[in-house]
């Protein structure tokens, strides 16, 4: 019986072994994508002469789903309509997002050329009802500016 009981021990950890070296197969194969994806992208000489790996952000089909997360909803107030008038529109936008990925996102959603982007983060602010203390939400919105003649028509 002991022979026996030492041929499962044998097995199991063969097994684990197996395991071990088809996730570290598996690893070396996601490294190996990430390193290709990485040299893809633009490499740019600056004045100095080092090569910066510069990560760009492009607007297709894949990326649809982070242009959604990049603009949350048009502000609606009378401030933001009376800045329509300009051409400027106003974004609520993740606190994450770039001026660079506001601009390609509402050159995807609305298909207008944008002009200028600014960005206003403001920041959360301590609040006291009674006994309770909070915070209130930090959030970031975006003013842009589209090309002149262009419009984005929020009610249809």
């Amino acid at each position: 019986m002991t022979a026996a009981f030492w041929d499962r021990i044998k097995r199991k950890t063969e097994e684990k072994e197996e395991k071990e070296t088809q996730s570290l197969k598996e690893k070396r194969e996601d490294d190996i994508k990430i390193e290709n994806k990485e040299k893809k992208a633009k490499k740019i000489v600056s004045k100095k002469g080092k090569q910066k790996q510069v990560k760009r952000f492009f607007v297709d089909k894949k990326n649809s789903d982070l242009v959604e997360k990049v603009i949350i909803q048009p502000v609606i107030s009378e401030n933001a309509l009376n800045k329509q008038a300009l051409n400027q529109y106003v974004f609520l936008v993740s606190i994450d997002s770039n001026k660079k990925m506001v601009k390609e996102a509402v050159k995807a959603m609305y298909g207008v050329e944008v002009k200028r982007v600014r960005m206003i983060k403001y920041k959360s602010k301590k609040k006291n009802f009674r006994l309770v203390k909070g915070k209130t939400k930090s959030y970031k919105k975006a003013i842009v500016q589209v090309e002149a003649g262009k419009m984005i028509e929020f009610f249809k």
